[in-house]
Parts: structure tokens; sequence; C-alpha cells
């Protein structure tokens, strides 16, 4: 993968992300709703730790950069079927 490292068991694009306070932290049903990822495909890219998440309470939490970070960087890979998907118009 294109500059992928692990820090912290944590896969990132060469840049650290900070973690300053629980604001910084949004649920999956938030996450959903800003990536336009699909619900599964969040978890799986939690699971996976290609997403900073903590789970709390049986519920994920994702660190907002880390979220906003990993969708910046597949833009930029060869795998197109990274990213979210657009709603087709019917």
């Amino acid at each position: 993968m294109c500059g992928l490292k692990k820090v912290n068991g944590v896969l990132n694009f060469g840049r650290l992300v900070k973690i300053k306070r629980m604001t910084d932290w949004i649920t999956t049903d938030e996450a959903v709703t800003l990536s336009g990822y699909n619900v599964e495909y969040l978890r799986r890219i939690i699971r996976t730790k290609k997403v900073l998440a903590e789970k709390k309470g049986g519920h994920y939490w994702v660190n907002r950069a880390a979220l906003l970070t990993y969708i910046e960087e597949v833009k930029y890979t060869d795998d197109k079927r990274a990213g979210p998907k657009k709603k087709s118009a019917k």
C-alpha cells in the first residue's frame, strides 16, 4: 500500500493524528454521514485498524481526524473500490 505505516498498532499514511478531546470522537452513525461509507464498510476498516476507533459500552467511537485522513488518502490509491460511493440518480 502506498505510504502506509503502522504506529501504535494503527495504520496511518505517514501523518500522525493527534487526539485532543472527546469532541474529536464521533459515533459510527456520524462517521457514516461524514464519510458516505456504508456502515458495514466503516466497521470493517475499524476492525482492520485502518481508522483509529475505540469501543465503549458496546459502541464504536471513531476519531474524526483519523477518518478524514483515511478518506483523503484513499483518493490517491490505485484501488478504485476504496472510498464512498456516489448514489445513482434514478
